[in-house]
């Protein structure tokens, strides 16, 4: 059996504009770490999906949609605007109140591990940590070569 790549997956604009909410208001970065515009988190997220099973890239996809459309609503104040048209405290105030919700608690977990990843899989954010990726390749060259 060979092992295939995964066909790259273009996110729609909403679903784009809903990953980047998501990942901003579950990970909520703060300098020296750059914003979540300015990082791959998006696009990684887009490749997650496109590793995993259609069930699974048809259930994510739909949760990332179904939460950014709830956004206003979450805070529980009548709001209809989308998540991603929140302020950053009022976004993470309503992905708090959703991640108690028992509908939108476990859809939000669901969802939590893999924007984390795409966040902190960034090279730029990997830096800001202090990760070297270039010193632990050479480390694994030498080890290999030993």
């Amino acid at each position: 059996m060979s092992a295939t790549a995964p066909v790259p997956l273009t996110l729609t604009a909403r679903e784009r504009r809903a990953v980047e909410a998501l990942v901003d208001g579950v990970v909520a970065p703060v300098a020296p770490l750059p914003p979540v515009a300015r990082t791959d988190a998006v696009d990684a997220f887009a490749a997650a999906l496109a590793a995993g099973p259609a069930a699974n890239r048809a259930a994510l996809r739909a949760a990332v949609v179904l939460l950014d459309a709830r956004g206003g609503r979450l805070l529980g104040r009548g709001e209809r605007r989308p998540l991603h048209a929140l302020s950053a405290p009022d976004r993470e105030a309503a992905l708090a109140r959703a991640a108690r919700h028992r509908v939108w608690g476990p859809v939000l977990e669901g969802l939590r591990g893999v924007l984390h990843l795409a966040y902190y899989g960034d090279a730029g954010v990997l830096a800001g940590l202090g990760y070297d990726a270039d010193a632990v390749l050479a480390r694994a060259r030498g080890t290999v070569a030993a």
